[in-house]
C-alpha cells in the first residue's frame, strides 16, 4: 500500500511538472510585461481562493501562516525572474535552468530534516545533470541575447528552491487551498512593488490581454502549483526537486510545436539522459521516506 502510495504522489507530481511547462509556454502569448502578467496571476489566484479557505484561515496556525506567507515572498521573486526567463530566452532553457533548484533542497533536506540520501539518488542526479547540461549547449539556434535570460532562470531556481523548503513543513498542517492562497497573498508583496518600478502599471482591459492570464492561472497556478503543494506533504522535497529534472524536456518539445524552436540531435538524446536519470533516481527507494500514515487527502 506505501508503494501505491508512493507512485501515485509521483505520477501527480509528474502531472505538476507538465502543467508548469505548458503554463509558462503561454506566458509568450501574454500582451502583458513578465512582472505584470505575474502579478495578475497572483492576484486572480487570491481572489478566486478568498471564499475557500475563509474560514479555514481563521483556525491556521499563526507559525503556519508566517512561514507560507515568507514563501509567497520568494515564490513573488520567482514567479518575476521565471516569466522574464520565458520571453528572454528559448523554452528549453528556461526550464531546463529554473529547475536546478535541487542543488538547494537535497543539501538543505539533509541538514534540516535529515533525509538519508542514497546511492541511486545520487548516481539518477548525475546522469539527469549530464543531461542538462548537453541540453542547454547543444543548442540548435543560439542567440547572444539569451545570456541574461539564462541567468533569471538560474536565479529562479535558487528562489524556488527557497520557496519549497520554506513551505515544506507547514504543507504537513494546510489544506491544498490554503498553502496556495498564502503563497500567492505572499507573493504580491514582492511583484506590486516591483512592477511598478520595472514596468509601470498597466490593466488587461481587452480579452486579448485576460484570456492568457486565465490559461496561466488555470494551467500553472491551479494545475502546477497546486499540485505540488497537494503532493509536498506526502513526498520528499528532494525527490520532487529529482523528478523537476523532466521539466527542461517537456519545455524544449512544447517550444518546438509552439514556437518553431528546433531541437539539434544532441538535444534528443539530452531529453532521453534527463529521463533516464530520473527513473533511476526514483526507482528504488533512494530517499528514506517520512511516515506516510499522516498523509493529507482533500
Amino acid at each position: 500500500m506505501q508503494r501505491e502510495n508512493e507512485t501515485k504522489y509521483i505520477l501527480i507530481y509528474f502531472g505538476a511538472i507538465f502543467c508548469f511547462a505548458l503554463g509558462g509556454a503561454f506566458v509568450r502569448y501574454s500582451v502583458l510585461l513578465p512582472c505584470s502578467t505575474g502579478f495578475y496571476r497572483m492576484l486572480l489566484t487570491v481572489l478566486i481562493l478568498l471564499p475557500v479557505v475563509w474560514r479555514e484561515l481563521r483556525h491556521t496556525n499563526r507559525r503556519d501562516v508566517r512561514n507560507l506567507l515568507l514563501g509567497g515572498l520568494l515564490f513573488g521573486l520567482n514567479i518575476w525572474l521565471w516569466n522574464y526567463s520565458l520571453v528572454a530566452t528559448t523554452q528549453a532553457n528556461a526550464n531546463l535552468l529554473a529547475n536546478l533548484h535541487v542543488f538547494v533542497t537535497a543539501p538543505v533536506s539533509c541538514l534540516v530534516y535529515h533525509e538519508k540520501l542514497r546511492g541511486h539518488f545520487f548516481l539518477g542526479i548525475g546522469i539527469a545533470l549530464l543531461g542538462l547540461v548537453m541540453l542547454i549547449l547543444g543548442k540548435a539556434d543560439p542567440q547572444p541575447g539569451y545570456f541574461i535570460g539564462d541567468a533569471a532562470a538560474f536565479i529562479t531556481a535558487l528562489v524556488y528552491g527557497g520557496y519549497l523548503m520554506t513551505t515544506y513543513v507547514a504543507r504537513d498542517r494546510c489544506s491544498t487551498a490554503c498553502t496556495l492562497f498564502l503563497s500567492a497573498l505572499g507573493s504580491l508583496f514582492v511583484l506590486f512593488p516591483v512592477m511598478l518600478l520595472s514596468e509601470g502599471f498597466s490593466f488587461p482591459a481587452r480579452w486579448d490581454a485576460i484570456w492568457p492570464l486565465l490559461v496561466i492561472v488555470a494551467i500553472g497556478q491551479f494545475g502546477g502549483i497546486g499540485l505540488v503543494s497537494y503532493c509536498l506533504g506526502s513526498i520528499q522535497v528532494s525527490l520532487g526537486s529529482t523528478l523537476s529534472l523532466t521539466q527542461p524536456a517537456i519545455g524544449a518539445l512544447l517550444g518546438l510545436v509552439l514556437f518553431g524552436e528546433k531541437l539539434s540531435w544532441m538535444e534528443l538524446l539530452a531529453i532521453l539522459i534527463i529521463s533516464c536519470g530520473v527513473y533511476l533516481a526514483q526507482r528504488r527507494p533512494a530517499v528514506e521516506k517520512k511516515a506516510l500514515g499522516d498523509m493529507r487527502h482533500e
